[in-house]
Parts: structure tokens; sequence; C-alpha cells
């Protein structure tokens, strides 16, 4: 079994940018969408939030960026 190579800090940097730029692309179209469906602005967050923490735990490449 092939072992990752544990990500340096430039990795986690670059990481946090693509993930940040993601955020302010996305967050208010998604935070809408969520407010609508749920009728809860504090859940919507709460799970809008989620969504981007799991998006910063996947592998770029795996997401298609």
């Amino acid at each position: 079994m092939k072992s990752t190579p544990a990500p340096t800090e430039d990795d986690n940097h670059d990481r946090n940018i693509w993930v940040q730029a993601a955020v302010e692309q996305h967050q208010a179209a998604l935070l809408r969408y969520a407010t609508r469906l749920l009728g809860d602005g504090d859940r919507a967050r709460d799970i809008v939030q989620d969504a981007f923490v799991r998006l910063l735990a996947q592998p770029k490449a795996q997401v298609g960026v």
C-alpha cells in the first residue's frame, strides 16, 4: 500500500487560498439557497460552513479544480 506524503506548509497555504477563493465566489449564493430550503438562516450557515470544511479536507486534484 502506498503512503501519501504529508502536505507541506506550501501545500496547506495553496489549499487555504483555493478554498478561500471558493468561499468568496460561492458562499453568498449557497447561503441564499440553503436558507430558502431550510427556512432557517443559522442552520443554513452551519451547513454551508460544513460544506466548505469538507472541501478543505479534500485533495484539490479530486475536486476537479
